[in-house]
């Protein structure tokens, strides 16, 4: 900032030495274009608009102007301090829980790759007689929809009948039913389609490259014939890296997924689902909160077919 003539000309009009301006003066007059001394109340030292940092530079000059600050917030360092790994924005507090999850995870999917289609043998050997499958996703990752689609009609032909996806809340059911129903090219599979669209989009916090995503996982499992289940609590928001607002945190979420599952389940006892959602649902933690957990204390045994380079541990 560069101070104008006017207040530098302090001594030159004679005017007394103000009193040191208190922070609350300070933040009272920050705004205007004037800021009154208060020793001399028909006096005016015009100045420019001032910032938390044009305060800071005006405090430096202070010497030389005969004008004091005191008590005045600094402006930010020009490198912030390293903080704690608990701290840092945007990271869950149990980091180091999660990254250990999400390593444990990898290595319990070893040797599990989908880069090509897998095999109905090699897929009903994997899963046993589970009923509830994992397929984790990297969310940063366009072209995991692909290895998913590959994998759907084997999926099928061993048994599972349904996809549980992350982004869709529970009251959107009906109306992906119809867009199920719906002849595919028809101009209502189109117009329902859009709906969808707009529904997602409202639910996944206006992320466009997320809502391609789970609409080209959503078009994969309708042309493999299988049914969708909206797992999401209604009202939910969501962010691409999995936390969810307006009162639905990712553990509130997690609930909701299995009790939706569960009652899938229950009520057709030959079905088995497959769930397509941010790999972090799919992994252990100590809080047992992680879809994974709740399923593996229901009567729905689980299993993991999430390729294992889907679980990118956080940086």
């Amino acid at each position: 900032m560069h101070l104008d003539n006017s207040f530098n000309s302090t001594k030159e009009k004679n005017i007394d030495a103000p009193e040191p301006l208190t922070a609350a003066a300070v933040f009272e007059n920050m705004g205007n274009s004037t800021l009154r001394n208060p020793t001399a109340s028909s006096t005016n030292i015009n100045l420019p608009e001032l910032t938390l940092v044009d305060l800071n530079e005006a405090k430096i000059r202070s010497e030389q102007n005969d004008l004091r600050f005191s008590n005045v917030v600094p402006h930010a360092q020009e490198s912030s301090p390293q903080l704690p790994e608990s701290k840092i924005v945007g990271r869950d507090p149990r980091y180091k829980e999660v990254k250990e999850g999400f390593k444990n995870a990898k290595e319990s999917t070893k040797g599990w790759d989908s880069s090509e289609p897998p095999s109905v043998d090699n897929i009903k050997e994997r899963i046993g007689d589970s009923r509830v499958l994992f397929w984790g996703d990297d969310h940063a990752d366009k072209d995991s929809p692909t290895r998913f689609s590959k994998a759907l009609e084997s999926l099928k032909t061993a048994g599972v009948d349904a996809v549980a996806m992350e982004g869709f809340r529970e009251d959107q059911q009906p109306l992906v039913n119809q867009w199920l129903a719906a002849e595919k090219g028809s101009d209502a599979e189109k117009r329902l389609e859009g709906q969808v669209r707009e529904n997602v989009h409202r639910a996944i916090n206006d992320t466009k490259d997320f809502e391609d995503k789970m609409m080209e996982v959503m078009r994969a499992s309708k042309d493999a014939g299988m049914k969708v289940l909206c797992i999401e609590p209604n009202g939910v928001k969501m962010t691409t890296d999995g936390d969810g607002d307006d009162g639905h945190p990712p553990g509130d979420r997690n609930e909701n997924w299995t009790r939706v599952t569960q009652k899938y389940l229950t009520d057709h006892p030959d079905s088995k689902i497959v769930a397509f959602g941010g790999a972090g649902h799919f992994i252990h933690l100590p809080e047992d909160d992680t879809f994974a957990d709740l399923i593996a204390k229901s009567p729905f045994t689980p299993t993991d077919i999430t390729p294992p380079a889907e679980y990118v541990e956080p940086k």
